[in-house]
């Protein structure tokens, strides 16, 4: 009794170890814990410990797509709250000589940072970056599965937000800010689509940033001139399944720039990037799974067969009597098989739904509450949308006119769908039967767009 209790201790101490540190090999976790007595808060310790020692290792991935570069470059951080000092510890102390802007990086309060761009061209701004250091914005995005745009600023004393109007006699950074930052529909985009920070040159840590960057990606795009004044945008995210820091792109924005350029060219695409780079991963995921439960079925059909041609040679020798008796038995040792195979396809069947719920949730958005909202306008594009099940259950949720009809979608799929006979169900759409039959397959519509203005009822139906 006692040997089953340590053991299955032993099994909670290791999962436990797996979960906060990541690590995906039972070895290695076994390991950690054999040499601190199976103390999984030592083990713990000692394996960060361990890695905060290993500095960053830096690789490049190439995928071929028209020649393009897909993945600029990953850095393997041991751990998010690691990064900040991953970052510093690659670089000397002499990187300041390489630019005539000396006063560069000597700043370590980023607050400070913040604060002067805010007050120097507008309280807007809070909304659209994120105040909070480097490493906190990046344990964000890993969490939210969000692409992180990062602007690097050089700072300038003079004008403010009112004496940007008067565009002559802007520098590279101040004509970015006014032409392209303060564009109405880029700061809904960025607020909408993307977690964003700025990263003054005058911060150590944003400096150094830069350099490793220039260091790494500048070599494959070009290198770029630090000097000259112009900023730099870079788009990045945190890889799903690992704590892989990946720049999908680095670049100079220059003066003939348009909004709708930068939204296109530079924060649009590299999103649809990610977007993909995430459905084929979890494509991936579900390409193993399946692999991995082909191989099971295979080799016991194998040895189905094996043990059928045996157990039909043993009837012949039977009297007829004793055939049938077998043969009953037979039917019934088939029927229980079979059986066991369909509850095998339902727990899979079961581990997709909850990975396609689990998905859904992170990617949908907070519901609006129409009494919490100030003005009648805004609670005037509020509508209330009640979604018929399969299986005869009423979901009701607030929509606001302006979300896309993905919204709705994920709303939908973060739902445990089955119909009336309780199986799981894998393909649906969406409808509409009043005044007309309508199916909603756009999700990049808006409700509006869609025709959805007032309060509804909608349908899934099983396909």
């Amino acid at each position: 009794m006692s040997d089953g209790c340590e053991s299955d201790s032993r099994e909670s101490k290791l999962q436990q170890f797996k979960q906060i540190t990541d690590v995906k090999n039972d070895d290695t976790a076994i390991g950690y814990l054999d040499r601190s007595n199976w103390n999984c808060d030592l083990a713990i310790t000692s394996w960060y410990e361990n890695k905060n020692s290993e500095g960053v290792d830096v690789t490049q991935v190439k995928n071929s797509s028209g020649g393009q570069w897909v993945l600029d470059f990953c850095m393997q951080v041991p751990g998010i709250r690691q990064v900040q000092r991953s970052l510093s510890s690659v670089l000397t102390t002499n990187i300041f000589g390489s630019t005539r802007k000396s006063w560069w990086g000597t700043l370590k309060d980023y607050k400070v940072c913040y604060n002067d761009f805010i007050r120097q061209y507008g309280d807007d701004f809070t909304y659209v970056f994120n105040s909070q250091r480097f490493a906190k914005v990046l344990s964000t995005a890993k969490t939210t599965e969000t692409c992180i745009m990062i602007y690097f600023h050089t700072h300038h004393e003079g004008k403010t937000h009112l004496q940007l109007n008067d565009r002559s006699q802007l520098t590279p950074c101040e004509s970015f800010i006014a032409n392209i930052l303060m564009d109405a529909q880029v700061k809904d985009y960025l607020v909408n689509n993307l977690i964003s920070w700025l990263a003054d040159l005058r911060h150590i840590d944003t400096f150094r940033l830069l350099k490793q960057m220039e260091t790494t990606v500048g070599n494959e795009r070009g290198k770029k001139n630090l000097s000259n004044g112009l900023p730099f945008v870079a788009i990045m995210s945190i890889h799903p399944e690992n704590n892989n820091l990946i720049v999908w792109e680095y670049v100079q924005i220059h003066e003939e720039m348009t909004p709708t350029e930068f939204i296109g060219n530079v924060l649009d695409s590299n999103i649809q990037q990610w977007e993909q780079f995430k459905f084929d991963l979890l494509a991936q995921r579900e390409e193993q799974a399946a692999s991995r439960f082909c191989v099971f079925f295979s080799k016991k059909k194998k040895n189905q067969i094996i043990e059928i041609e045996y157990e039909e040679a043993l009837v012949k020798e039977l009297s007829k009597e004793e055939e049938k008796l077998w043969m009953n038995e037979l039917n019934e040792l088939n029927n229980d098989e079979k059986q066991q195979e369909k509850d095998q396809i339902d727990d899979v069947d079961k581990i997709n739904s909850q990975i396609r719920i689990e998905n859904a949730k992170t990617k949908l958005k907070p519901e609006p509450i129409a009494m919490n909202m100030d003005s009648s306008k805004d609670k005037a594009l509020i509508v209330k949308i009640r979604i018929n099940l399969p299986d005869g259950r009423n979901l009701e949720r607030q929509f606001h006119c302006n979300d896309k009809m993905e919204q709705i979608f994920y709303f939908i799929e973060s739902q445990e769908l089955k119909n009336t006979q309780g199986d799981i169900i894998d393909k649906w759409e969406l409808i509409r039967n009043f005044p007309k039959i309508q199916k909603f397959y756009n999700p990049n519509l808006t409700l509006a767009e869609s025709g959805i203005t007032h309060a509804i009822k909608l349908f899934v139906q099983q396909v």
